[in-house]
């Protein structure tokens, strides 16, 4: 687990936090490697593996020293502009929100400014529950959005085979999207778009699956009818590219792990026919070093794979 803004990570920051406005308070001078070998010393028995973390940890420290001194310090200007603009010496709960949301300035860091200036800070018992609740309304109303496709079996999955050409049966249409009983449309997911291509010359625009019904987005659903025969074509060529891209994002999180350390796993990904991106959860912006070894090593292992 690194320290992060959401959930458990953001727990150890919070802790982290704490630890370095006590530092700041009682001028304790911590030394967090001592500190970090005496525990994995004392749980080796344990968990032997803790002492090849020991220099990450370090590392994640100091950036989160590093950031919890910008933070601090871009929270006491935030609050010398509330009070300011309120002419009084009062923060909100609704402030704390705007702060938390819009500028990442947890109420922590809020509360021990405002304590320096003397301000007054409403803080709800329950800030974290009520940010919560807001989130979870948000994919609630999402949710609500969604096609409702109880009323139609799972679809026969076709893009396995990698044929370009497929019949198929029109099931029914729902709004911009035609369902069939089977398809070789490979579905959005996992950060890669869909298949595109044709449904009786009607151009196939996006392809998304909800419950194992594949929806099919074309250009005009009237044209489609209950029980009608289809003939579907698959842009394979363009499946290729993407695939390529896929694989590469699977190289590139591997290199990253290996030279930026054990920590690193895959955020978040998109894979298109133009390129592909992948998020990786790091503590500290990557040097061109760093970047300049994981493209080589990527370029190893395709390498490594055609000799």
């Amino acid at each position: 687990m690194l320290p992060s803004n959401a959930g458990g990570g953001y727990n150890l920051r919070m802790i982290l936090r704490r630890v370095f406005g006590f530092e700041q308070e009682f001028g304790f001078d911590f030394n967090f490697e001592k500190i970090l070998n005496g525990h994995t010393e004392h749980l080796s028995y344990m968990f032997p593996h803790l002492k090849e973390g020991v220099g990450t940890t370090l590392s994640v420290i100091e950036e989160e020293r590093r950031k919890y001194a910008a933070t601090k310090e871009k929270a006491k200007g935030k609050v010398t502009n509330l009070v300011q603009k309120a002419k009084g010496k009062r923060i909100t709960a609704d402030d704390l929100f705007v702060l938390y949301k819009s500028h990442g300035i947890p109420p922590e860091a809020v509360l021990e400014v405002a304590k320096e200036q003397k301000v007054s800070v409403e803080m709800p018992g329950n800030f974290y529950a009520k940010v919560r609740e807001k989130d979870e309304r948000a994919v609630e109303e999402e949710v609500k959005t969604k096609i409702d496709v109880a009323n139609y079996q799972k679809t026969k999955t076709l893009y396995y085979s990698k044929d370009e050409e497929f019949s198929a049966s029109v099931l029914g249409t729902i709004d911009k999207y035609v369902i069939l009983d089977q398809s070789a449309f490979y579905p959005e997911g996992g950060g890669q778009v869909a298949d595109i291509g044709e449904l009786n010359n009607s151009k196939v625009i996006n392809v998304q699956k909800d419950a194992g019904v594949i929806l099919h987005q074309v250009e005009d659903a009237t044209k489609f009818k209950k029980g009608q025969k289809v003939s579907g074509k698959v842009n394979l060529q363009r499946r290729l590219i993407i695939t390529r891209h896929h694989t590469c994002a699977h190289l590139l999180n591997a290199a990253a792990r290996s030279v930026l350390g054990r920590h690193i796993w895959q955020g978040g990904s998109n894979k298109d026919e133009n390129k592909a991106h992948l998020d990786l959860t790091h503590y500290k912006k990557i040097t061109h070093d760093e970047l300049d070894r994981i493209e080589l090593l990527v370029n190893e292992y395709i390498n490594w794979r055609y000799r």
